[in-house]
């Protein structure tokens, strides 16, 4: 929901697991304090449309900047300057019980000289809840986009004239339910991605039809509040992945089954301290022996560290199996880790900056890559109707491994301005 001009999106989310509905749910809140980027701000909110029982919240921005890589390239970099309008128009309920909104929104990304790398793409979605008595609910949702994938991405294939575009679909049920103290959480999901084909530089098609898939996924958790700051926690999540089709030679049908289970607390120490940390194991099986498995260590970790009243500092941790859209493989198994700092120079001037790092070990070819990644922005709230925002972002590859690729850096810096009623 975007009731505030707010682009400084590097903090960590304030919620922890599903959001209770009621007052019963208190043992399992973790709300003694607000992180920066997630803290109200009553006067600079967007006041919206009023449309019958719903509130209307259009919003532009636009995005304009300056990429020394666009390619993502090792030698012979090409750098160029763009411009990015994004519209977007979100629709919220005002119901006193219950809830549903809704969402449009849109991309077009255009670029001075390298217009190969120019793109459009949009979302469509809603989502709905239900709150049927004390303590339980179901929430529902579904999205429609076009998307397209970034240079920088370790699944995109090499000397690709113009980036991958491809098209997804996703629906998704969860159904929560709180008593005494027990929190109980359900969710299973479907996607869906067709993926076009891809043009090479010197003209040769790259099909990717083998890399159109749907996935299922289901997730069962259970929490057990010691005292209202803390609970232990167990999940598991097990999923299909289903293939449309096979590959080139050498990339069979990339079907598989996988499971992830997890235990462990979340807490809230004070108005210090609060987050979620849980280990486990991760593993994800394909159906064919030329692939075996990717398995191990599972971890998903998020704290949030409040230094000072104007200072909030995160760092986040995750281990999970990615579908790899390289031949020869088929997953890759990425532990990424990040650290975040958000401060509040003033009521309405807003500064942060992330600095991560991840690894991806894939699967069935002698390959591990290894990212740094990170940025700074700061964000001026003029009003309600408008804010900027000035970002450095930079990113680094170095892949080691017989069937290595290449090595990259790229630098991006953007203005950003966005007007929303």
């Amino acid at each position: 929901m975007r009731h505030t001009v707010l682009l400084f999106t590097s903090g960590l989310a304030a919620v922890l697991g599903a959001t209770p509905v009621l007052a019963q749910a208190d043992l399992f809140a973790r709300d003694r304090n607000v992180a920066v980027s997630q803290r109200p701000r009553p006067e600079l909110q967007a006041l919206g449309l009023r449309w019958g029982a719903f509130m209307v919240y259009p919003e532009a921005q636009l995005d304009v900047g300056y990429d020394d890589n666009v390619t993502a390239a090792e030698t012979d970099e090409r750098s160029d300057w763009l411009a990015r309008l994004s519209p977007s128009v979100e629709l919220e309920s005002g119901w006193s019980r219950h809830s549903l909104t809704a969402y449009a929104r849109a991309a077009v990304t255009r670029y001075l000289d390298y217009d190969r790398d120019d793109t459009e793409t949009w979302a469509v979605g809603a989502s709905a809840r239900g709150d049927i008595q004390r303590g339980s609910s179901v929430q529902g949702g579904f999205e429609i986009a076009r998307q397209v994938e970034p240079r920088t991405s370790s699944s995109a294939p090499q000397s690709l004239a113009e980036p991958i575009v491809f098209d997804s679909r996703s629906a998704n049920l969860r159904a929560t339910h709180n008593f005494n103290r027990l929190r109980l959480n359900g969710r299973f999901d479907v996607r869906d991605y067709d993926y076009e084909d891809g043009r090479l530089i010197n003209g040769a098609t790259v099909n990717q039809d083998d890399r159109d898939q749907t996935t299922y996924e289901a997730l069962g958790r259970v929490d057990y509040a010691l005292s209202p700051a803390t609970a232990l926690y167990g999940q598991v999540s097990v999923n299909t992945r289903s293939f449309d089709a096979t590959g080139a030679a050498g990339t069979p049908n990339r079907d598989s089954e996988g499971v992830n289970a997890l235990a462990g607390a979340n807490f809230e120490l004070g108005e210090l301290v609060r987050g979620e940390i849980g280990l486990g194991y991760i593993e994800q099986r394909f159906d064919d022996p030329l692939y075996g498995s990717l398995s191990g260590l599972s971890t998903n970790a998020r704290l949030e560290y409040f230094a000072t009243p104007l200072l909030t500092l995160g760092l986040t941790a995750n281990r999970a199996v990615t579908d790899s859209g390289i031949p020869g493989s088929a997953g890759i198994l990425a532990t990424t880790v990040q650290a975040t700092a958000d401060y509040e120079l003033r009521r309405n001037i807003l500064v942060g900056a992330r600095l991560g790092f991840a690894d991806e070990e894939f699967d069935a070819i002698d390959r591990d890559n290894q990212r740094i990644f990170g940025g700074v922005r700061a964000t001026y709230l003029m009003n309600r109707r408008f804010g900027v925002t000035a970002s450095y972002d930079v990113e680094t590859r170095e892949s080691s491994g017989l069937q290595a690729v290449n090595d990259f850096t790229a630098n991006r810096f953007l203005i950003s301005l966005v007007a929303q009623y």
